[in-house]
């Protein structure tokens, strides 16, 4: 499955990569890097590409204990983005799941790159907050919170997010990775390879493919045209009788960002040689719209070996850099 993409070409970049860009920039010590930051500047300025942040990114950057650290970093991070983020992809399934039974009926597909980047608030978080006040007249308080997302779209108010130092939950830490190195022992305790990834592709289709297909189309409204003849896509395209593995495996490459899910998810699971670690759970949420619906994604190098070894550069024609400095030449050709 081909995405086909258009201008402006999107970027991400992980904590890491933001972190040796604003060094760069404050303190002007590597002439390679300096050019491409003014590269990307010309580059969003002629409006043929976008840098686009999300969740993680503020998380990370809020976790600098020093605030004029931090605070640096933050606007840096704003400048270069112009407060454009992508929602967190847990809200943007429902629409690639809608997208996959749209196609099946042949009509227009709802743009994810449109609907899942935005500015402000509402894109970091995923939604923009609104007041419920019984007391107060409907359309006053319409007004009011219309006023009220004016506020979350600008910048300044971005910047005041990043003020307060976030300090992650030891416990939350030591919890999730228990957790994920449970999982992933089961998984070792298999024979080979094989039949890890067999048991990851079916636990993953029948615990949450499934359920989350069903659930979106459950949601439809079948007293429109459009969800009659969406009820009838669905009772004969969902893949609900895939039984071998391949089967199932190639059906979920049809849903980008749950099967680039997968694909990290599994490959690091059935990594023999590297424990899980905290910042995976951080790493693999980032990653999974990007790959699947950006131009160029630059991250740390172990997950971009395992996005390249599940061929997702390939299948979602992105693509995944370790190494900023490879970015000047592909930048040219924009």
């Amino acid at each position: 499955m081909i995405i086909i993409k258009q201008y402006p070409k999107l970027l991400y970049l992980d904590h890491n990569k933001w972190v040796k860009l604003e060094e760069v920039y404050s303190k002007k010590k590597n002439a390679k890097i300096s050019t491409l930051i003014d590269i990307l500047k010309k580059l969003i300025k002629e409006e043929k590409l976008r840098i686009v942040a999300n969740l993680t990114n503020f998380q990370e950057t809020t976790q600098r204990k020093y605030g004029e650290s931090r605070m640096e970093l933050a606007d840096f991070l704003i400048e270069l983005t112009n407060g454009y983020f992508f929602a967190p992809y847990v809200y943007l399934m429902d629409v690639e799941i809608r997208n996959y039974f749209r196609r099946k009926m042949e009509i227009g597909e709802v743009s994810l790159r449109g609907c899942g980047i935005g500015k402000g608030f509402g894109h970091l978080m995923g939604a923009v907050p609104k007041a419920v006040i019984n007391s107060i007249d409907p359309k006053i308080l319409e007004q009011v919170n219309k006023e009220a997302e004016k506020h979350f779209l600008k910048n300044e108010f971005l910047l005041g997010l990043f003020e307060k130092y976030n300090k992650v939950d030891d416990e939350e830490k030591e919890r999730y990775i228990k957790e994920a190195e449970i999982v992933r022992q089961k998984l070792l305790n298999l024979p080979n390879d094989l039949e890890r990834k067999k048991n990851q592709i079916n636990v993953y289709f029948e615990n949450y493919f499934m359920p989350k297909i069903m659930k979106a189309m459950l949601a439809t409204d079948i007293s429109t045209k459009e969800g009659q003849i969406g009820a009838i896509v669905v009772a004969t395209n969902i893949p609900r009788d895939l039984h071998t593995y391949k089967e199932r495996h190639n059906s979920m490459k049809e849903f980008p960002m749950m099967y680039s899910e997968l694909s990290l998810t599994s490959f690091r699971d059935r990594d023999i040689r590297r424990n899980v670690k905290w910042n995976d759970l951080m790493d693999i949420a980032s990653l999974c719209f990007p790959i699947a619906y950006f131009d160029f994604v630059i991250a740390e190098k172990y997950f971009i070996t395992l996005a390249k070894q599940a061929k997702l550069d390939r299948l979602y024609n992105t693509v995944l850099l370790n190494d900023l400095l490879k970015l000047n030449d592909l930048l040219i050709n924009i």
